[in-house]
């Protein structure tokens, strides 16, 4: 994930950051991931903290953080991660659903 589309960054003038995670399948625990940016070794504490904790994603993405603040960034990684796992099927049931309920 780039940090190009991240308010805080923006608003700090350093969007030139990327940051990857890799998650358990089963388990839904980050396994590892890399973070290149400026004040990536403060960023990525929250998902280093989870990862040894042997938390899912779902701990970190469920996190209430003020608004802007830089850590917000892993909260936006996992949620790309999360879009990226709903297959067409579940995409398609969910937009009937959407329809029926709306």
């Amino acid at each position: 994930m780039s940090f190009h589309d991240d308010d805080r960054a923006i608003t700090s003038g350093v969007t030139d950051g990327k940051s990857e995670v890799y998650v358990d399948s089963q388990s839904q625990a980050i396994r590892g991931g890399t973070m290149v940016a400026e004040n990536a070794g403060e960023l990525v504490q929250e998902l280093i903290l989870a990862m040894e904790a042997k938390l899912s994603i779902n701990h970190v993405f469920n996190k209430i953080y003020p608004y802007p603040v830089a850590t917000r960034v892993n909260q936006q990684l996992i949620l790309k991660h999360k879009q990226n796992v709903i297959t067409s099927g579940l995409k398609k049931l969910l937009h009937i659903a959407f329809k029926i309920f709306s």
